[in-house]
C-alpha cells in the first residue's frame, strides 16, 4: 500500500488530523497501564541520514552528492529488511546502518516493531547549543529559563504515574528532565544501581552505594565506611552531615532518614536479580548503554507484577561528531544496538511485550562534512520507537531540501519534537487535554500531530 493510500485508510481520530492528515494517529487506543517505558536519550545529537540514510528520492540525490560514502551510508550496504513502510514524502525511501543489525536480529527473533523518525526536532526557534536543545526535550518543548517542571514531573504531578514506578539510570544527571520533582516524590535515580541516587522528601539530594557506603550530600560532602546500613547512617553520615550543615538540624532530620532508608531497602532486592553481561555484547562491563540495560532490565524483572506504567529513564553521550563520524558513529549505534537486544533477550517473553523504548537526541547534523569528516549541530534530527504493536516504518515529512536549507547546511525539523513521545501517551489511554497540559504546542500544530506507529 502507497504511503498517501495508507494514511487515508486511517481513522482522523481529531480536528488536528483534518488540519495535519499526514501524520495522523490511526489507532484505536489501547489499555497498555503496565508497560514499561524506557527512554533513551542519545546525548550530543545523533545525525539522522547516517543513522537511517536515504537510498532513492531527493533527499537521497542532496545528501550523496556533497558527502562520502562513509557519511551517507552507500545503498549496497544498507539493511533493507522487509515489511518496513516507507511513510514519507517526495518519493524518499530510507534504509538502516549496517550496525542497526543486533536490533534488526532482535526484531525477528521477538516480533518487535520499530519506527524511525527522520526530520524531528525544536519547531520554531532553532536552539543549536547541547544544553539549550537538550533543554527544551526534556522540559517537554518550554523555554529552560522560565520552565518550571521536565515531563516526568508533569506527568507525576497530574498523578498520571506513581512516583515508586520512576527510575533514572544514567551517568548523566539529566537534571532538566527530573526540574521541579516535587519534595513528596521519592524516586530512584542512579548512575547505576551499585551507586545510586535519589530526592528525598526535603530536596536533599544524598548519593549511595549499595549499603549506604561512600554517601554524599549534594555533591559537597563525602562520606566512606560502614556496616549495616542503619547504624552507619545513624552514626556516620547524620552526625558529619549536620556538623557541616548546621541548618540541617530540624524536623526534617527522622524524614530525611526515613527517606534514606526506605530507598536503601527498595534498591537492595532489585540488585538480586541476576543479569548475564554476554547477552549485551561486548564491552558489556564498560559501556555505558550497556550498563544502564542490565541495571534497566533488573528493575523491570523486580517490577514483573506492576500494573501500572513504569518510566526509566537513561542517557548515552557521545553523539557530539564533530570529528570523524565516520568512525565514532558505527560504534556507537553498536553499543546502543547491542544493547537494546540485550534487553529484550534478558527478558521472559511476558515482559518483552511490556516493554516500548523510546529514542530521542536534541538535534540532528549539518549537512555538509566539515574538515574533519565530521558534522557540526543542525536541527532536524532523529527518534525511534521499538516494541510490541510498534509499526515497522520509516517516517519523514521532509519531501525536499529547500535553498534556505542548503544555505544554512542543515535541514529543519518538519515534525515537532515531542510528537512521538505524545503519540505514545495518547496510545497509553492519556487524554488530550492530559497531553497538552505536558506537552504544550507553543502555536505549532506539527507538535500536536499523532503518528500512524501502532499496528
Amino acid at each position: 500500500m502507497k504511503r498517501r493510500e495508507f494514511l487515508r485508510s486511517l481513522a482522523v481520530s481529531s480536528a488536528l488530523g483534518v488540519l495535519y492528515p499526514r501524520l495522523s494517529f490511526g489507532s484505536d487506543i489501547t489499555s497498555l497501564s503496565n508497560k514499561f517505558l524506557v527512554y533513551i536519550f542519545l546525548g550530543g545529537g545523533l545525525d539522522p541520514v547516517h543513522a537511517i540514510s536515504p537510498y532513492s528520492g531527493s533527499l537521497s540525490d542532496y545528501f550523496r552528492s556533497i558527502r562520502p560514502n562513509s557519511l551517507v551510508t552507500p545503498q549496497n550496504e544498507l539493511l533493507l529488511p522487509n515489511g518496513f513502510s516507507q511513510l514519507t514524502e517526495g518519493g524518499n525511501n530510507f534504509g538502516f546502518h549496517p550496525a542497526w543489525a543486533p536490533l534488526l536480529q532482535a526484531r525477528s527473533n521477538y516480533n518487535l516493531g520499530i519506527s524511525s523518525i527522520f526530520g524531528i526536532g525544536i519547531l520554531g526557534e532553532i536552539e543549536r547549543s547541547h544544553a539549550a536543545a537538550e533543554n527544551r526535550y526534556h522540559l517537554a518543548g518550554e523555554d529552560p529559563l522560565f520552565a518550571e517542571h521536565g515531563w516526568i514531573p508533569k506527568l507525576l504531578n497530574q498523578e498520571l504515574i506513581e512516583d515508586r514506578k520512576v527510575f533514572s539510570v544514567s551517568r548523566k544527571n539529566m537534571a532538566a528532565l527530573f526540574r521541579g520533582l516535587s519534595s513528596e516524590h521519592s524516586i530512584i535515580r542512579a548512575s547505576s544501581l551499585e551507586s545510586y541516587g535519589f530526592q528525598s522528601k526535603f530536596h536533599h539530594h544524598f548519593q549511595c552505594g549499595a549499603r549506604g557506603t561512600n554517601c554524599e550530600y549534594q555533591g559537597s560532602q563525602s562520606f566512606s565506611a560502614g556496616a549495616d546500613d542503619e547504624t552507619y547512617l545513624r552514626e556516620s553520615i547524620f552526625p558529619r552531615l549536620f556538623a557541616a550543615s548546621p541548618e540541617l538540624l530540624d524536623s526534617s532530620i527522622p524524614k530525611a532518614y526515613d527517606s534514606i532508608l526506605e530507598n536503601i531497602e527498595r534498591i537492595k532486592p532489585i540488585l538480586q536479580i541476576p543479569v548475564n553481561p554476554s547477552d549485551f555484547g561486548s564491552q558489556a562491563s564498560i559501556e555505558p548503554i550497556k550498563l544502564a540495560m542490565q541495571d534497566i532490565s533488573r528493575i523491570i524483572r523486580y517490577s514483573s507484577n506492576s500494573s501500572s506504567l513504569s518510566i526509566l529513564a537513561t542517557q548515552y553521550d557521545g553523539f557530539d561528531t564533530h570529528t570523524r563520524q565516520d568512525v565514532a558513529l558505527p560504534k556507537l549505534i553498536t553499543h546502543l544496538s547491542e544493547a537494546i537486544r540485550g534487553l529484550y533477550l534478558s527478558l521472559p517473553s511476558n515482559l518483552r511485550e511490556r516493554v516500548i523504548c523510546v529514542i530521542d537526541s536534541e538535534f540532528g547534523r549539518t549537512s555538509v562534512p566539515n574538515s574533519s569528516l565530521g558534522h557540526d549541530h543542525g536541527n532536524g534530527g532523529f527518534s525511534m520507537a521499538i516494541g510490541t504493536g510498534i509499526k515497522d516504518c520509516f517516517i519523514s515529512d521532509n519531501s525536499s531540501v529547500s535553498s534556505k536549507e542548503r544555505s544554512q547546511n542543515f535541514i529543519d525539523a518538519q515534525i515537532g519534537a515531542p510528537v512521538l513521545r505524545r503519540t505514545i501517551l495518547k496510545h497509553l489511554g492519556v487524554s488530550d487535554g492530559q497531553i497538552d497540559s505536558v506537552f504544550p504546542d507553543f502555536g505549532f500544530a506539527k507538535n500536536r500531530v499523532l503518528l500512524p506507529i501502532f499496528s
